[in-house]
């Protein structure tokens, strides 16, 4: 219905313009309503690919971690993208605990 298209439109904008943060907000609080996890994770990775900076980079794999751990229950691909975090800023103290807590 209404939400696929939305979230198609979403796409669309990000596609054009892949640092529109209003279109990556909306796109990413729809597919968390929607709790369509995999869209969620290929979205962060597209956005990780085309961050402006470290640090949006390091709170997108943040993000990633999360979803791996918590809604898709795969701690090890929480792993990799807690190490992806560790691997742009080595001291990153919730990208550490996380990591403690997951081995």
């Amino acid at each position: 219905g209404n939400t696929g298209r939305a979230a198609e439109l979403y796409r669309k904008a990000l596609r054009f313009a892949p640092e529109d943060e209003p279109s990556f907000a909306a796109l990413e609080a729809l597919l968390r309503r929607t709790q369509q996890w995999d869209e969620l994770l290929a979205l962060y990775d597209e956005q990780a690919r085309v961050a402006p900076s470290d640090a949006l980079r390091v709170a997108l794999f943040e993000k990633t971690a999360e979803v791996w751990r918590d809604q898709k229950s795969d701690p090890d691909r929480a792993i990799d993208a807690y190490c992806e975090v560790i691997a742009i800023d080595a001291a990153h103290p919730a990208a550490t605990l996380a990591l403690d807590a997951l081995y």
